[in-house]
């Protein structure tokens, strides 16, 4: 167990950056007993740019929805916007509206290469599945209306038979 003097934050920008090959390489540093998490990121395949001294910059929570975290970040280099929600393929990223890759981060976190400068994040849950089961009940919702209405016109001109 980690006895972390502050609690980590929801957002916050990565520092000390050590680059995994795979998520076994990164449980391995994470479970390592001089492993701090106020100090040290780990990132699966981390992307050569992203600074890994020490970051002069912040990390601002704007908002939190259901399936939406919105963050502005102000730094001086490239950084890693650490994101403290489970990493998930379904999850995608957006600095200033340009998609970014997401990189699982202390094996299972989200972070997210962020340039120097002023911007904004968004990070959105989106699965593909999920909008094509949506997509398949509005077709047979559609095709349901019509094929109701084609019965109800058809119904209307016969006349009921007489049982003599």
């Amino acid at each position: 167990l980690y006895r972390l003097v502050d609690t980590m934050p929801l957002v916050w920008l990565g520092e000390g950056i050590i680059s995994c090959l795979s998520g076994e390489d990164a449980l391995a540093t994470l479970i390592s007993p001089d492993f701090d998490p106020q100090q040290v990121t780990i990132v699966e395949d981390a992307p050569a740019d992203i600074s890994s001294n020490q970051v002069t910059g912040q990390a601002k929570l704007v908002r939190m929805e259901r399936d939406t975290v919105v963050t502005s970040v102000e730094a001086t280099t490239n950084v890693l916007l650490v994101v403290s929600i489970a990493y998930n393929p379904n999850l995608v990223a957006q600095v200033d509206s340009e998609a970014v890759p997401i990189y699982r981060t202390n094996y299972m976190l989200c972070g997210i290469p962020v340039p120097a400068g002023d911007h904004t994040v968004v990070v959105e849950y989106k699965s593909e599945p999920v909008r094509i089961g949506a997509l398949i009940s509005l077709i047979a919702l559609g095709l349901a209306g019509v094929l109701w209405v084609a019965v109800s016109r058809s119904s209307r001109g016969k006349e009921p038979l007489n049982a003599s």
